[in-house]
Parts: C-alpha cells; structure tokens; sequence
C-alpha cells in the first residue's frame, strides 16, 4: 500500500504539470540553486524571471535502527533580480512523516560571462536553518556551453561545494558519533561509527547536460562522498529533461543524494514566468 501511494502522487505531480503544459541548467534543483538535479550550474535566468520548480520521488534514508524509506518533495520559488543574481526559497517535506517542514532561503550570483577561452562563474548559498533537512551550503560553479552538431549541443559544469549541515546532519561530526555534543544517538545508531572515516567537509562535483533539438536534453552529474553520506552511497543522478514549452522543463532522474546506497527515482517539475519584450 505504501508503495502505490508513492506511485499515485508522482504520477498525480506529473498529470499537473502536463495539463499546465527552460531548460535544464536553469531548472531549480533540490536544494535551491539553478542547475541539474543534484548540482548547481554557473547559469542563471534572464532578469525579471519568476521560476517555479519542484521535486518530488522515494528518498532511501539510511538512518537507523530501521533503514528506510520516504516519500519527499522539495519545492521552490525563485526571482532574477538582475541578469547575474537570482535569490529564492526552498521548502522540504516528507509526506506520512511527523517532521515538520524545513525551508529557507538560497541565492546565486553570476561572477562573469562566459568567453570563447572561458567558464562562466558562479557563487551559491543555501540557508535552510530549522527542522529535520537543515542544510547550510556554499558552492562555486563553472560552467562551459559546447556543441557538437546544429542540433546537438549542451553544457559541461565543474565547482566545488562546502557544508557546515547537509540534509539535518553537523558536517563537524559523524552523523552518528556518540561524542556529537548536538546529538545523542541510539546503540544502534552508535554502531554505524567509523572512527577510520575522515571528516569530509568540502566536495567537488561535475556535470553536463547535452540538448537533442529543442525538446529533450539528457543528464549526467555526481559529487564526492561528504561525512553526511551513507558510507557505500555514490552521489549522483542520470537523467532525461524534456522541455514542452520555452518556459517549462519536465525531468526524471535516477541516482542517489547520498542518504542512502540504493538508487532513487525522482520527478522534477519548474515553469518560469519570464519578462516578455
């Protein structure tokens, strides 16, 4: 019965949107910052754009003393003030569960165009400071746009990341160090304690997306294994975007965040409400 929960609400998120009737690396992603599913881009929308995004799918936790599983959906709003900046709010939630909602605000700033020899920069912030996916992130992205036929082109994005929270768990620590001054754990959380893992706080991490015409683009991204993540997970997804209307991008992607080992099936969802010349 869970399961054909899950699978009724993806399929009710995905009816949305088709009845509502950009492109990938100006999708919101799970965390807030313009890019692909996991990772941010260096690219952000035109000034006056309003972009409206939403993630939903199964998130395998690998918290104990019952490894599990949820079903949650991250939302967000974003403005561009300008053609270089664009700031926003993001919300989590996971549906059945008790915890309530953690959300708060996000920004990125466009460093520079990119150039015929280089990337465009960008610098992006996350703050989300209450409840069970309190994160607090900063990234620096590069991003590279290429193209190999008339039709077929995309994007390549590199940078790095630093956590001081990720997903309700103090980089400072092992999420389940029974030193951890923030938290007390369980004995059997205590038993996941790896004394021998370092203490991982920054990640780089790399993508690309490669368009196919106009509607379709597929995806490729991960990151390095932070302290958060379970300790056999790979962080990254692989995923198809389709965009029905210049202003719409409907996703599916397959991958981990790293809060689990198994492979995820998330949905996501954006329109961008653009100024119109």
């Amino acid at each position: 019965m869970a399961l054909a929960r899950r699978t009724a609400f993806l399929i009710l998120v995905l009816c949305g949107v088709l009845l509502s009737a950009p492109s990938a690396v100006r999708a919101q992603s799970a965390y807030g910052p313009g890019g692909l599913f996991l990772i941010p881009s260096a690219l952000t929308p035109p000034a006056g754009s309003v972009g409206l995004g939403s993630m939903a799918g199964v998130q395998d936790m690998w918290a104990v003393p019952v490894p599990h599983e949820h079903l949650i959906v991250s939302s967000n709003v974003a403005y561009s003030a300008t053609d270089r900046l664009q700031i926003g709010m993001t919300n989590i939630v996971m549906r059945d569960v008790t915890h309530a909602p953690s959300w708060g605000p996000f920004a990125k700033l466009r460093l520079n165009d990119e150039t015929r020899k280089g990337p465009a920069l960008a610098i992006s912030a996350v703050w989300i400071p209450n409840n069970h996916w309190r994160t607090e992130v900063v990234s620096l992205s590069a991003s590279k746009s290429f193209s190999l036929t008339e039709t077929v082109n995309g994007h390549v994005h590199v940078g790095a990341m630093h956590a001081s929270w990720l997903n309700g768990m103090n980089t400072k620590w092992h999420p389940y160090n029974p030193r951890d001054p923030e938290a007390t754990p369980t004995a059997a959380q205590a038993r996941y304690f790896d004394p021998s893992r370092p203490i991982v706080r920054q990640a780089p991490f790399a993508g690309i997306d490669i368009g196919i015409g106009s509607y379709v683009k597929v995806t490729a991204e991960a990151r390095y294994r932070l302290i958060t993540d379970h300790p056999d997970s790979l962080p990254g997804f692989v995923g198809i975007v389709f965009t029905p209307h210049p202003l719409a991008v409907l996703g599916f992607a397959m991958g981990s965040d790293g809060l689990g080992e198994n492979p995820e099936f998330k949905i996501g969802v954006g329109y961008n409400i653009s100024t119109i010349e």
